[in-house]
């Protein structure tokens, strides 16, 4: 008995030693050197085939080399590895290192997505919606932004919030939209600060309100949010939700302007026509009705022309 239980014993610490190494690797913050990834890998440990597809698609201390990649990754994704799935899945999707197939980049996404892994998640949500791979399927678009928006993905909740305000695949729901566009912007998505900051400006979800807007207007813009931008510049040019102030306006315009904006181009065109907030400069108010002409906005081409008529 004391020799059974000796053997036992010494099993158990090997099965231990194992599986603590297994874990050490995997979460270590300095990765196992490549010789050892890679026996790992070869013994059929899914983490180690991962992270092997990993190094060679990058060609991190190997030559890259996607279609050696793709092979650890299905090693891996065979094993039921979720984000070796999702990687797989990429590069069908685009034929990296591997014969491009939409149907089997479907498959592998839905499994990885079935596997709780948020990306795959998102984008098999995206595919439905867009129909780019698979028939438009609103409700199963939702489905899967609903599962990553769960997870707190903020880019799922930005879109299941617009999913809701539109009722795409779903009751036309403006509370819900707004639920979702908070989480999303409370996290610092600047889209869904846009999002939010619109529903508050129309009245969609709660009760309208122009300074609550411009909060989040603020928010975004500040992380360049062209829309935004435009939508603070024009808030403080008529003075609804903040204090009037031209000069804060321009400011705004031109920040969405110098990105292209065609109407903030125009008024900011029209700011400086007018001296409103800013020292009176014709020759920049040209500058930037030209800018606005050129996209084909009317009013500034006939600013425009009538200045050029008047030329000598």
């Amino acid at each position: 008995m004391m020799r059974l239980h000796g053997i036992l014993t010494i099993l158990i610490m090997v099965v231990f030693n194992m599986l603590f190494v297994t874990a050490e690797y995997a979460n270590a913050v300095e990765p196992p050197s490549h010789d050892v990834l890679l026996k790992l890998a070869e013994q059929g440990d899914s983490n180690a085939q991962f992270m092997a597809g990993e190094l060679y698609r990058r060609g991190d201390g190997v030559s890259s080399d996607w279609a050696v990649a793709a092979e650890w990754y299905r090693k891996a994704a065979d094993q039921g590895h979720p984000k070796a799935q999702y990687s797989l899945a990429i590069m069908l999707a685009e034929g990296l290192g591997i014969t491009k197939s939409t149907a089997e980049a479907l498959a592998w996404y839905q499994k990885s997505a079935e596997n709780g892994y948020v990306d795959a998640q998102y984008n098999l949500g995206a595919i439905y919606r867009d129909g780019t791979q698979v028939e438009r399927d609103y409700a199963k678009a939702a489905k899967w932004f609903s599962e990553a928006a769960v997870q707190g993905d903020a880019g799922a909740q930005n879109t299941l919030g617009v999913m809701f305000q539109e009722g795409q695949g779903m009751k036309q729901d403006f509370k819900k939209a707004m639920k979702w566009y908070r989480k999303a912007a409370e996290q610092g998505l600047h889209l869904a600060q846009f999002n939010l900051g619109n529903m508050y400006g129309a009245g969609q979800g709660v009760p309208e309100n122009t300074e609550e807007a411009a909060q989040w207007f603020l928010r975004a813009g500040e992380q360049g949010h062209i829309d935004a931008q435009f939508n603070l510049g024009s808030l403080y040019a008529i003075g609804e939700g903040v204090v009037q102030d031209f000069q804060v306006a321009s400011e705004w315009f031109r920040k969405a302007g110098e990105q292209g904006h065609m109407e903030a181009q125009f008024f900011l065109g029209a700011m400086y026509a007018e001296g409103r907030g800013i020292t009176q400069d014709l020759e920049k108010a040209l500058t930037w009705y030209r800018k606005a002409a050129q996209q084909g906005h009317r009013e500034a081409e006939t600013f425009v022309n009538t200045f050029d008529s008047l030329m000598p």
